[in-house]
């Protein structure tokens, strides 16, 4: 499965798809702002359709983008004017400097990667925050991962749509960022992109968001998590 086939295909040809993650992508944009000053340097990873770009620059942050497709990071550069901001790259080697950002924001990116490229990541994560930064982003919650496996008619390969090769619960997804960083949540949300929904939609949402506040999980959910560089780790 190539990976990087799939993530050009959603963020250039089905670029509409991206919509759907308005409303996680602003939700972690303000929770980024809330915990940092006005100008604080942001790393977002997976520029999808820019919107984490748009809300954080609108809320006085100063963003930086890193994405594997060159063409995203054109487009990206073009339409926000971020020129030397928006770099090519992947989460295990981040082509910016150590301790250059007060947050790492990783949303629907750590299922995508190997248990190899997760310790890679974490530790590249570790190294460019300062100190006393933090991560925070999303993945999805307790993912049947063969509910959406595929098979390619021409060559057999059986692949997940998404490109997904990992499935988080809460103990999981705990014991993974334990090991850079001290982990202050770990909660399941549901963050519908309600601009997105017809009558119906919003109907359903509010279902699902009124069962998880009782306890009771559903489907489409995502588990969000913020962590603090652990000092004594690196």
């Amino acid at each position: 499965m190539n990976q990087d086939k799939i993530w050009r295909f959603f963020q250039t040809e089905a670029s509409e798809v991206m919509r759907n993650a308005e409303g996680r992508l602003k939700y972690l944009a303000r929770q980024v702002r809330r915990r940092t000053k006005k100008g604080a340097k942001v790393l977002n990873v997976g520029v999808g359709a820019a919107l984490f770009e748009e809300t954080a620059i609108k809320l006085g942050l100063d963003v930086y983008s890193l994405d594997p497709d060159d063409e995203t990071i054109a487009r990206l550069t073009k339409r926000t004017g971020m020129e030397g901001r928006a770099m090519t790259g992947t989460l295990q080697s981040i082509p910016f400097d150590a301790e250059a950002f007060q947050a790492v924001v990783v949303s629907e990116v750590l299922e995508h990667l190997s248990d190899e490229a997760i310790e890679k990541a974490l530790s590249e994560i570790h190294r460019v925050l300062l100190r006393g930064g933090f991560v925070m982003g999303t993945v999805p919650a307790r993912e049947n991962l063969l509910e959406q496996l595929a098979v390619c008619p021409h060559c057999g390969e059986k692949f997940h749509r998404w490109g997904h090769l990992q499935s988080f619960d809460e103990a999981r997804l705990k014991a993974m960022l334990s090991g850079y960083f001290e982990v202050e949540a770990i909660e399941e949300k549901h963050l519908d992109s309600w601009s997105q929904l017809n009558w119906k939609g919003k109907a359903l949402s509010l279902v699902k968001q009124s069962l998880l506040a009782v306890g009771v999980s559903g489907s489409g959910n995502s588990l969000y998590f913020s962590a603090t560089k652990n000092n004594q780790t690196g």
